[in-house]
């Protein structure tokens, strides 16, 4: 019924839907609409292998400026939307003006005209579902190898002090150890456990307990300046010229340093410790996976605000 009310020959309705879904959502809307005269029901799949030349696009608009004159409805995938929606902008900024004209108008038009219905738009909308273009040459990432180096002796640090800060703070965090062994599962409740956890952690970076940064053969004024650093929010400017002239020609530590402060004073270290096993991801291989409808989580959520919960 939405749908049908949407089409309105001035929008261009587009049911977005996962791809999981598609067959199924193709199904339901020829069986509800397929008694209605003149309404049409189009699926116009779009890739970054899809050709981009000036009588494709002109087709690729032709397709929906009809349906839209028609009342029809656009089933379309979110993938789809954003492969044309890049594929624009990545042929201008690759020089063929030619064939980005013609598909950045027809954007823009889309942009002006559409109407989007999402259906499971937490799926729709999701970080995942985003698509990443990448241009140019290969590139390595910024602080490769030390970046992924560093981050793995951070964590091992972390389980070094675990069952430290639990006993320090047993209602502050939960650990539970792998049946298997391997890393535990990390919770953390409250914030008393997480400023202990980084007191320690920048304690031993600072006494050299770091492979990445061998803190312990520099003078004690460049270790406190690296303390400060990467547990300060806000830095003196003094500090930070002392941290420059430090790594001035050692770009690779440099970029170190910088991302212990992301992880410490950016709390990017705690806010990956914050997700539950199980419930902010991963997959319980004990029991089997199952949908909670939104209607029963909206009436548990209204009965637990009625009760004051």
């Amino acid at each position: 019924m939405v749908a049908a009310v949407l089409a309105d020959k001035r929008k261009l309705l587009r049911v977005v839907v996962p791809r999981p879904l598609l067959l199924q959502s193709a199904q339901v809307l020829q069986s509800r609409l397929g008694s209605l005269l003149n309404r049409e029901v189009l699926h116009i799949p779009f890739s970054r292998k899809t050709p981009t030349d000036c009588g494709l696009t002109q087709t690729f608009y032709q397709l929906h400026s009809e349906l839209q004159k028609k009342s029809g409805i656009v089933l379309a995938l979110p993938e789809h939307l954003l492969s044309f929606k890049l594929s624009g902008i990545q042929r201008l900024c690759d020089g063929r003006t030619e064939e980005a004209k013609p598909m950045i108008r027809v954007q823009s038009w889309f942009d002006k005209v559409a109407r989007d219905v999402l259906d499971e738009c937490d799926v729709s909308l999701a970080v995942r579902t985003q698509l990443i273009y990448p241009s140019g040459t290969q590139m390595a990432v910024d602080g490769h190898p030390q970046r992924w180096q560093t981050i793995q002796n951070v964590l091992m640090l972390v389980e070094a002090h675990l069952w430290n800060v639990h006993y320090k703070f047993p209602r502050s965090i939960e650990i539970v150890p792998r049946p298997s062994g391997g890393y535990p599962f990390i919770y953390f409740l409250r914030q008393d456990a997480e400023d202990y956890l980084l007191t320690r952690l920048v304690d031993d970076i600072c006494k050299g307990r770091l492979p990445s940064l061998q803190c312990a053969e520099y003078p004690d004024q460049h270790r406190q300046a690296i303390k400060e650093f990467i547990s300060l929010s806000k830095v003196s400017s003094g500090t930070m010229d002392r941290i420059n002239e430090m790594f001035k020609d050692k770009l690779h530590l440099k970029k170190v340093v910088y991302l212990l402060r992301g992880l410490f004073v950016h709390r990017i270290l705690l806010l990956t410790l914050h997700k539950r096993w199980n419930v902010q991801y991963g997959l319980d291989p004990t029991r089997d996976p199952i949908a909670v409808p939104v209607s029963h989580l909206f009436c548990v959520g209204w009965f637990g605000f009625l009760r004051g919960g």
